[in-house]
């Protein structure tokens, strides 16, 4: 605890984990190394510092040395920790047991930090004892039911399954379960008690059943809360200090640093602290339902908002009962294949279904809202085990395995399509003649705009009318760390209405001036980066979902017409707009300076729309990205690579631009894009852009002069766009980033 160490409560420190050091500006500490890498599969014992490697299941033999193997013994390794945690869960305790490492403690608003000793691990132990007592009594409340089993290809929501998590109950510790089930029974007993304390006062049945199911209800939601942070799949969080909550990776993932909190200490994510949130919300839920009028003698008069809050089909809406449709509908469409909602939920829906539902004869039996958790056949109620068994085909989204083993790639993407158009289409049709459909999206990838589209437009027959980006998340969200993701929604407007017919290559015209005006607006009001891209992207979309026919479209498959449209005029239109308007920003007349080159567009879009990566010192582009530029500035991503534009490490991608203005790094750079300063041979206006710029820096200025002359009596066409492309982005790039430092000695030579 270095705060405890130098005695106060703000320490500024730098810590080097792969050395073991943690910095201040008095004193280094050393500490222990992280023991565990899970992708690259390395683990160091705590105990002894040897390597932990792999074993062979068969024979329970382990090796640290893989390589020299027989292939058939290498082809039956496993990863010890993973092989460990798999025999634990089936009941084998010898070769791995959850061990607490580390006490925090809340003191005068301070967090105190001290090891564990025995005792609290002894304390660990009993839970276990009484956990498998419980088990043994085939205790209802024990959650057993199956985690998906089929969640393992990307987005994999379920990694933990490679590690024998296969029922929920074992995503806690036995302290972190005994502890949920004790509260599961206080809160379904509290709501026993409520309705019959209120029956004794001489309310009617039905009014005490509500007022004690509202109340249990709340006491459930707290509880979800509480589990969302104390499962062995939370973490530490190492900035804000605090537990990060169990779905904080978007999915269920393993951690290596849990937390076990206690439930009656004021902390982030404990039962208490749960509580106050849903006091305070429930609060604010009443406000904000609740107006108030005043008369003219001051005299204030409340009358409630009727506020009717309904579980529904998005692809049926047949509870909505309103014969006349709506003014305004706001929605916010599944993201693809985001996230699989209908599969992770379950982590709260098997703790209220305990919490809302009473027990009988050691089985759950219906209580509170009991048409949320058993469906009734005949006249007898069948529990709803989990949502992914009952209703994960019904969620509108991208997960093939949903479908079955068997389904295709293809089959789950027009599955897909289907239920997203089937909601677009029964959202048009509750809509008034005049009515408003909002929809918020945040998303990169092309396909997911292109079903976005073809549902609304096409299925919906529905016409964007505006759109614009609005900030909705956190840029330091450890979701987005290495991803080129949205910090916005794009809020569309789109309105009944499309009709009439246009000539496809006039409308492309007059989109690109129009997307022009529209990125030029954004970057005045400071929009940069994916964000300003999908921006512009909106306000073309407007141009040309207005139209019921396009001429000239006709000549694509009705199947891929969408998906014509918008990689053969939209995303192109969007680039050449988002040109335009960098280049009027940037202070050129693009009518006598433009860039016509597809690279130099192409290297353009992505200095300014991507940041650059701190740790890699260029700018990182991940694929849904490259292929919305590729398409955009229609240059095939293989010829991206090929002219060495972008390079592939792995399954990133990454620009090649200059690193430093160190001249020995600057030529290592050129000879990485196959540039010799000496003997040079240019494809494209961005090696003249990179010659230039090392010329400039290694040359006084008569040389540097006299090898831009010869660079362009060679070359006219591509220097001259290197030219017009340096001055751009000397006005658009920070002045800390080295690019703009070489591109200064081009554009002011006297700094030369």
């Amino acid at each position: 605890d270095v705060n405890r160490e130098l005695d106060s409560s703000r320490v500024r420190a730098r810590v080097d984990a792969g050395r073991g050091v943690v910095i201040t500006s008095s004193r280094s500490f050393s500490v222990p190394k992280p023991n565990i890498q899970a992708r690259r599969e390395t683990v160091t014992c705590l105990l002894c510092g040897n390597p932990i490697k792999s074993v062979d299941p068969e024979t329970g033999r382990h090796y640290t040395d893989t390589k020299s193997l027989p292939k058939p013994i290498q082809s039956r390794l496993v990863w010890y920790v993973k092989h460990a945690l798999r025999r634990y869960h089936e009941g084998d305790e010898n070769l791995a047991k959850p061990r607490l490492l580390v006490k925090v403690k809340v003191k005068e608003r301070k967090l105190e930090f001290k090891p564990c000793i025995e005792e609290d691990n002894r304390k660990l132990e009993d839970a276990k004892e009484k956990v498998k007592n419980l088990l043994k009594r085939v205790d209802p409340d024990i959650p057993q039911e199956m985690i998906p089993p089929y969640q393992l290809e990307p987005p994999a929501n379920f990694p933990i399954l490679l590690y024998g998590f296969d029922r929920w109950y074992k995503l806690f510790n036995p302290r972190q379960l005994l502890t949920l089930v004790k509260l599961v029974k206080l809160i379904r007993e509290a709501g026993i008690k409520v309705e019959e304390e209120k029956l004794k006062e001489g309310w009617i049945t039905e009014e005490a059943f509500k007022y004690a199911e509202a109340i249990t209800t709340c006491l459930a939601i707290a509880l979800t809360k509480y589990v969302d942070h104390n499962t062995s799949c939370t973490c530490w969080h190492p900035v804000l200090l605090i537990v990060a909550h169990t779905l904080s990776m978007r999915g269920i993932t393993m951690m290596w640093n849990w937390t076990d909190e206690n439930p009656l200490k004021r902390f982030t994510g404990s039962w208490v602290r749960s509580l106050e949130n849903i006091t305070n919300g429930l609060s604010y839920l009443v406000s904000a339902v609740r107006s108030v009028s005043y008369d003219l003698s001051g005299e204030g008069q409340k009358s409630g908002i009727n506020v009717d809050i309904l579980c529904e089909d998005a692809t049926v809406l047949n509870k909505l009962g309103s014969d006349d449709g709506f003014n305004l509908i706001v929605t916010d469409p599944p993201y693809y294949n985001d996230v699989a909602y209908t599969e992770l939920s379950d982590l709260y829906y098997i703790w209220l279904k305990r919490a809302l539902s009473n027990v009988k004869d050691n089985k759950l039996v219906p209580y509170f809202h009991n048409d949320a958790f058993f469906r009734k056949v005949g006249k007898k109620f069948v529990e709803i085990k989990t949502q992914w068994q009952s209703f994960a085909k019904r969620e509108v989204g991208l997960h093939r395995l949903r479908l079955g083993p068997k389904t295709s790639l293809m089959e789950a993407k027009q599955y897909f399509l289907n239920l997203l158009k089937r909601s677009f289409i029964t959202i048009s049709n509750q809509l008034k003649d005049d009515g408003i459909l909002v929809t918020y999206y945040a998303h990169t990838n092309p396909e997911a705009w292109e079903a976005l589209l073809e549902a609304g437009w096409l299925g919906g027959k529905l016409r964007i009318t505006n759109a614009f980006p609005l900030i909705t998340e956190s840029i330091q969200r450890i979701t987005a760390r290495g991803k080129m993701a949205l910090d916005t929604s794009i809020i569309i407007a789109w309105r009944k209405g499309v009709k009439g017919e246009a000539d496809i290559d006039d409308l492309y015209r007059s989109s690109i001036e129009a997307g022009a005006d529209r990125a030029l607006t954004l970057m005045k009001r400071g929009y940069r980066g994916i964000n300003l891209f999908i921006g512009t992207l909106s306000s073309i979309l407007t141009i040309y979902t207005q139209y019921e026919r396009l001429i000239g479209l006709e000549k694509y498959l009705s199947e891929k017409l969408v998906e014509n449209l918008v990689r053969n005029y939209i995303y192109p239109a969007t680039a050449l707009a988002l040109a335009k308007a960098l280049m009027v920003y940037a202070g050129r007349e693009p009518a006598k300076e433009i860039l016509r080159n597809n690279t130099s567009i192409f290297y353009l879009l992505t200095k300014i729309l991507f940041p650059r990566s701190p740790r890699a010192g260029r700018r990182a582009i991940d694929r849904s990205s490259l292929t919305m530029l590729s398409i955009g500035t229609r240059i095939d991503y293989r010829t991206i690579l090929d002219l060495k534009l972008v390079e592939k490490r792995d399954s990133n991608f990454y620009l090649h631009e200059p690193q430093s203005i160190d001249l020995t790094k600057l030529s290592k750079f050129l000879r990485a894009r196959g540039l010799d300063p000496n003997q040079p041979k240019i494809k494209t206006p961005i090696d003249a852009l990179h010659l230039i710029e090392y010329y400039a820096s290694a040359y006084p200025k008569r040389r540097y002069q006299d090898r831009l002359r010869e660079l362009r009596a060679e070359y006219p066409s591509e220097v001259e766009e290197a030219m017009i492309l340096a001055k751009i982005l000397h006005r658009l790039l920070p002045k800390v980033e080295p690019e703009y430092k070489l591109i200064e000695r081009i554009v002011l030579p006297t700094l030369i």
